[in-house]
């Protein structure tokens, strides 16, 4: 079932005007941004500089542990999912 292009075209101008409509939203409630690459800065500055106080290795093992528990976690949410489908499937006689 085609549509015409008018109509194609109303659908698009409706969808613009949303989208405008909904980013004036946005920008009047947002303060002025301009601070924010100065705050992403000195974030990073500050993050480096307390990561400079703990030894690599310590570093990576943490971040191992880490690995470690997500991919345990994730293991374990999927062994239980694959139990309750199994459970949730019909029995074939």
């Amino acid at each position: 079932m085609a549509r015409s292009t008018g109509a194609i075209q109303t659908d698009i101008e409706v969808t613009r005007r949303l989208i405008e409509r909904q980013l004036d939203t946005i920008q009047r409630r947002l303060p002025n941004g301009s601070w924010a690459p100065y705050a992403a800065l000195a974030g990073a500055v500050i993050v480096g500089f307390l990561l400079s106080w703990v030894p690599f290795t310590r570093l990576v093992g943490a971040g191992a542990r880490g690995v470690r528990v997500g991919v345990t976690i994730g293991s374990a949410v999927l062994a239980v999912n694959r139990f309750l489908a199994a459970r949730r499937a019909p029995r074939a006689a």
